[in-house]
């Protein structure tokens, strides 16, 4: 059976890993997967994707889990599939793109928003515009399925934001850390709801097994970056 490897950035913050770990076992068997890490938790990322590459014949499936592509999509997962002693076939990102929108629309709607309530979309963000531009698009993807308006909000700005009681904020984020602890405490302040991360909405295990499957058929790209993070 091939084998599929989700990287995560990893955090000091325990919750990170918590999250990850229990919504991909929560994905069907038949995908093959596992959870590794850059930074902070374990299995490292570098460590486990060699193990894999060398037990099988098939190529490994690595997948960034990432929402957009800044450093760690461009840098380190490339180097990761380049250093591997067997073949690795990088089949991109998470991404932010439509298999997000049931989740959103879970989470919104889990804090009493309706369709037609504003939402802010809270993310770090990185300093790559390419990764501005991304999320830019894909907030107007998901804007065109609601009624309500989307906006993205820097974490620093969220405290200035003039918003109505009926605003919703979302951290796009895939698990619970300092920055969606701040945003949950900055929207509480402003009388404003706050949902929680996106790995911890029900939806969220299927979302995710569907996204991998998708990536899964897709032909190994190139520039895989850019195949795993369209926005149609």
């Amino acid at each position: 059976m091939r084998r599929m490897l989700l990287v995560a950035h990893g955090s000091p913050d325990p919750r990170h890993a918590a999250v990850l770990r229990s919504a991909v076992a929560a994905v069907p068997d038949d995908l093959g997967l596992e959870l590794a890490f850059l930074e902070h938790d374990r299995p490292r990322a570098g460590g486990r994707l060699a193990d894999l590459a060398e037990r099988t014949s098939d190529p490994v499936g690595l997948v960034g889990a990432l929402l957009a592509p800044g450093h760690h999509a461009r840098h380190d997962l490339p180097s990761l599939a380049s250093a591997a002693p067997g073949r690795v076939d990088h089949l991109g990102l998470l991404g932010a793109g439509p298999w997000l929108h049931p989740v959103l629309d879970e989470l919104v709607a889990g804090v009493g928003g309706g369709d037609e309530a504003p939402v802010l979309l809270v993310t770090a963000g990185s300093v790559r515009r390419e990764a501005a531009a991304y999320l830019s698009a894909a907030v107007r993807a998901w804007s065109r399925t609601r009624r309500g308006g989307v906006a993205l909000c820097p974490p620093a700005r969220l405290a200035e934001v003039e918003a109505t009681g009926e605003t919703v904020v979302v951290p796009l984020l895939l698990a619970p850390g300092v920055l969606s602890d701040r945003t949950a405490r900055t929207a509480s302040e402003l009388g404003l709801r706050a949902t929680t991360v996106l790995g911890l909405a029900g939806g969220f295990p299927v979302a995710l097994a569907g996204r991998l499957r998708e990536l899964a058929r897709a032909a190994p790209s190139e520039n895989p970056v850019d195949l795993a993070t369209a926005v149609r």
